[in-house]
């Protein structure tokens, strides 16, 4: 029996799933049990789609922010190979390699909210907060790799994450 769910539950559920928590963990955050939880993407396929690429959109922007941001850092390092690695590494990203706009009348679009949240969020971590950040496994593997401007971006379904069942 499908009964409908508010956009902000399922926008939450959603989020939380991109997050990576289990659907025990969702369940608990919006006070439904887990089968009820994990049923939503079945029910309401269309809006849960939506706010599963929204979630994930906005965390892969906070992770190239990061790792911009820890890229950043790694170019103020008193070891030469470190800085050189990190401006090679900048150097090779998209932003860094944009066309400039055209000289005349185009206006530059305006940034995003999520964008400028983004850029908010970056810019209000410390000195120590970027430093921990520097310290997690992910980031630490992400630094090892000899190249990793050259690694292409791993494909994703168009529509979207598929959720047929409910997986741990």
């Amino acid at each position: 029996m499908h009964y409908t769910v508010a956009d902000s539950l399922l926008e939450r559920a959603a989020t939380l799933r991109a997050q990576g928590l289990s659907w025990e963990a969702v369940a608990a955050a919006v006070k439904r049990t887990p089968n009820r939880c994990c049923s939503w993407p079945r029910e309401h396929p269309v809006r849960w789609r939506k706010f599963s690429r929204r979630a994930f959109d906005e965390l892969r922007q906070n992770a190239v922010a990061e790792s911009m941001a820890t890229l950043r850092m790694q170019l103020r390092a008193d070891d030469d190979k470190t800085k050189t690695l990190a401006a090679v590494t900048l150097l090779k990203q998209p932003l860094a390699r944009a066309k400039p706009a055209p000289r005349g009348k185009t206006a530059a679009k305006p940034a995003s909210t999520r964008a400028i949240r983004m850029a908010e969020y970056v810019e209000g971590l410390s000195d120590g907060e970027l430093e921990a950040l520097l310290q997690t496994p992910a980031v630490a593997a992400a630094a090892s790799d000899p190249s990793p401007g050259d690694a292409a971006p791993e494909p994703g379904p168009a529509e979207g994450p598929a959720m047929p069942e409910c997986l741990p």
